[in-house]
């Protein structure tokens, strides 16, 4: 008699089918009235731990300093850390392009670049272009990170150059008496002595330009005043 040969049977192999998941639509950190009491919080901090000092009104805008945002990011407890600078050469002049990373200590952050050409202005030290493409990244990193949209001083004043800018050219009008060269040596004399901070001793030195004698000469009396003070 000749076997007979069976084939084996398996279990049969049940497929499951999963649904991709779907991620939750983006919502707010916390309930609005929480958000809103925070934000008119952060609004009342503004008012009461900067002040005139921490301003330069250029056009008739009120630009904050960099000891404005200096000041912010202590009270919110942020840091700062470079995460990346590159040096390079434009047409015989160096630019500074450094990336600036501000840490919440919830560590959520931001990273904004700032930078610096030096053919922008005239600058005391060739390590001020350095300072000044530093300090534009970080007063961006940390607004971007607080949500504050105000300009910075340091970017309107020498990258747009607003202030001189908004002064008659001496060709256009004739009729600007301008400051003298001794009046406007005296100035950056006293403006060095006064700022040892490159950004502070840059942001006034731009704002001098275009001075007429008149507006020179009480600028220059003020400034003799306070030394003597």
């Amino acid at each position: 008699m000749q076997a007979v040969k069976t084939a084996a049977i398996h279990p049969a192999v049940q497929i499951h089918q999963t649904k991709p998941e779907v991620a939750p639509p983006l919502s707010p950190v916390a309930d609005n009235d929480q958000i809103m009491r925070v934000w008119n919080n952060f609004n009342e901090l503004k008012l009461r731990l900067l002040d005139d000092n921490d301003f330069v009104t250029v056009g008739g805008e009120k630009l904050a300093k960099k000891s404005a945002f200096r000041k912010l990011a202590l009270a919110f407890g942020i840091s700062t850390e470079i995460v990346k600078e590159e040096r390079v050469t434009i047409n015989g002049f160096d630019a500074f392009l450094i990336s600036i990373k501000a840490i919440a200590p919830s560590g959520r952050f931001m990273v904004a670049l700032g930078s610096c050409y030096e053919k922008e202005r005239k600058f005391n030290k060739p390590s001020d272009v350095r300072a000044i493409a530093e300090t534009r990244a970080t007063n961006r990193s940390i607004a971007n990170l607080i949500g504050w949209s105000a300009p910075s001083a340091e970017e309107m004043i020498i990258e747009d150059d607003p202030v001189s800018s908004s002064y008659p050219d001496a060709a256009a009008s004739p009729a600007v008496d301008l400051m003298t060269e001794r009046q406007k040596s005296l100035l950056v004399q006293l403006i060095n002595q006064r700022n040892e901070d490159p950004d502070e001793r840059e942001n006034a030195l731009g704002m001098i330009e275009g001075l007429s004698k008149a507006d020179a000469s009480s600028l220059i009396s003020e400034m003799l005043r306070q030394n003597a003070a």
